[in-house]
């Protein structure tokens, strides 16, 4: 689903159904590819589809945008000390 972030959110309600077709083609595809994977016996590849769809869902969200302003707030802390 689209995600807005507090400097630009997204207000245009056909700019947001059109967002949601196009995650809704993406995540069809990356299905088929997974079912595709494991009928293949490849099933290390589609853990690592799965775990990079998952990843991408929660960086997209606004606890994601949070966790990752965390993050580098941590790593900004870490470089001045080395």
């Amino acid at each position: 689903m689209p995600a807005g972030t507090a400097k630009k959110q997204i207000k245009d309600e056909s700019i947001r159904m059109e967002q949601r077709k196009k995650t809704f083609l993406v995540l069809t595809v990356w299905s088929v590819l997974i079912v595709i994977l494991i009928t293949q016996k490849m099933a290390a590849d589609a853990f690592a589809v799965i775990l990079g769809i998952l990843g991408s869902l929660i960086l997209m969200t606004p606890l994601g945008y949070k966790a990752a302003k965390v993050l580098d707030s941590i790593l900004n802390i870490a470089g001045k000390e080395v």
